[in-house]
């Protein structure tokens, strides 16, 4: 199995981080085109994308306020039963290390890739926005 790692250093304590990583209204202005679910062991969310990317993953693990995990249950094939979050590490006061990681792949084909370069992308976004308020709307999010 093979592993899309990410870090990002974030210039903002770790409960604001936290919140632009679990809730969906956030996870909407950096990530997903809508976004349903609720940061609990277990619970669903929904992450919508388009009609032809209207996946649902699970909440695998989370430890409120440094942590937060989904294993996939329906999406494509090479996304289905990975598990991707974020793990938040206080460097300083008001300086956060983002640690990405996407767990589970089968091969490191173009999916994999492709994946591996739209995840740096979005926590560049994830960045701009909590850094700067700077909210990037969906249909000029996409890379491909």
């Amino acid at each position: 199995m093979y592993t899309i790692n990410h870090d990002v250093f974030i210039y903002a304590d770790l409960p604001v981080i936290f919140e632009a990583i679990s809730q969906p209204d956030k996870i909407n202005q950096w990530w997903t085109n809508r976004c349903r679910g609720i940061p609990k062991i277990g619970e669903t969310y929904n992450f919508y994308f388009t009609d032809e990317y209207d996946w649902l993953g699970k909440v695998h693990s989370i430890e409120d306020g440094k942590s937060i995990y989904w294993i996939m249950t329906e999406s494509d094939e090479d996304w289905d039963k990975t598990i991707f979050g974020f793990n938040l590490v206080a460097v300083t006061k008001g300086k956060t290390r983002v640690q990405f990681s996407h767990i589970g792949w089968k091969a490191t084909n173009e999916h994999y890739k492709q994946t591996s370069f739209c995840w740096a992308m979005y926590l560049y976004l994830l960045k701009k926005l909590i850094e700067n308020q700077e909210v990037t709307l969906f249909k000029d999010r996409i890379y491909t």
